[in-house]
């Protein structure tokens, strides 16, 4: 049985404030007039585990504070709202690592994310409740003046980008793909938001049919607890013999397949590039106190088109954003608490 443990963290955190507008290859390296973050990488600092986002190493390199929920230009989650989170970032070999940190008051509530039982028979579809979410935006470098501008991009009804480009995506989700040990890897280009080419391996994928119904439950069927459920636990829900569910039962909202993350057969598709570890630290008194850490890691070059490639810049435009929904009625999408962009120093 796999487990997620939840322990606890010291934040020591270093405000490093730089200034830019310009990236890519012309020793530019984030310096200019308009005054932003500027999160250099360590490029001395041995590569991370990403076993644990505790890891030693993590405190051992510099921070900087990314404000988020600052503006209604770049959204305000109402449980999250304005804050500043703690960003690292370790470039290693051909890989780069980004430590983040938040607080989320609300707690990591997991099972919210679930298909529940009704009366009738019915099942109830609550997948879109009880995740939160990380995201890192990138510019994909050839998106224009917007670059990764999230104000002009990542709201109802645009969704796309403007600048005759496209953005890279990293997308971080505590009920679908943690459990996995992953992240999405999207794009977001003039058609809209895309998720990056994969066939047939998927690290999770909502647990119900057209019809709503689930597709799979533990293999102990309602009797079991465990809040992830992974496909080699699983079995398929039957619809015939049901007389042992009850009114209230819940089975997770999500099946997730927990050994792509170390197959070596990971790579061959682009969705699957990123890596994440993460952990919820509600051990604080007050909640105001609890925070998510999450890591994640990816080739600076995937050789995909849909992946910007980072080997040969010495900075590059990014923007972040969190935010979750752990309301059970009504059901939908949250807003989110986005920073305005801001620079990943990659040659200090």
């Amino acid at each position: 049985m796999r487990k997620i443990s939840i322990p606890a963290f010291l934040i020591v955190a270093v405000l490093l404030w730089g200034c830019g507008d310009d990236n890519g290859t012309d020793g530019g390296n984030g310096n200019g007039p308009v005054e932003t973050p500027r999160l250099v990488v360590d490029t001395l600092a041995t590569a991370p585990t990403m076993t644990d986002a505790n890891e030693a190493v993590w405190f051992t390199v510099d921070s900087v504070l990314v404000k988020i929920g600052g503006s209604d230009d770049y959204g305000v989650n109402n449980n999250l709202q304005e804050q500043d989170i703690v960003m690292r970032a370790i470039k290693h070999g051909d890989t780069l690592y980004v430590w983040v940190r938040w607080h989320d008051p609300t707690g990591a509530d997991l099972w919210a994310n679930r298909l529940r039982r009704l009366s009738g028979g019915i099942w109830e579809v609550g997948t879109l409740v009880g995740q939160d979410m990380f995201f890192i935006m990138f510019d994909g470098q050839d998106n224009g003046t917007e670059m990764a501008d999230c104000a002009s991009m990542c709201h109802s009804p645009i969704m796309k980008t403007t600048g005759g480009g496209k953005c890279d995506v990293w997308k971080w989700m505590s009920a679908s793909t943690m459990p996995g040990f992953m992240s999405d890897d999207l794009f977001i280009d003039l058609n809209g938001t895309n998720e990056d080419n994969v066939i047939n391996d998927y690290v999770w994928r909502a647990n119900y049919d057209p019809g709503s119904r689930p597709e799979y439950n533990h293999v102990d069927s309602n009797e079991y607890s465990g809040v992830f459920l992974y496909l080699d636990e699983a079995v398929t829900y039957d619809p015939v013999n049901t007389g042992f569910w009850q009114v209230g039962d819940t089975i997770p909202g999500h099946v997730v397949d927990s050994t792509i993350y170390s197959s070596p057969d990971r790579n061959q598709y682009s969705r699957n590039n990123v890596r994440s570890v993460a952990y919820f630290d509600s051990t604080s008194a007050s909640n105001l106190d609890w925070t998510w850490t999450v890591v994640f890691s990816r080739a600076l070059n995937t050789a995909f088109v849909d992946d910007v490639s980072m080997a040969a810049l010495d900075s590059i435009q990014v923007s972040v954003a969190a935010t979750h929904n752990h309301t059970t009625d009504p059901l939908g999408i949250p807003e989110h608490s986005g920073s305005a962009p801001f620079w990943l120093i990659l040659e200090p």
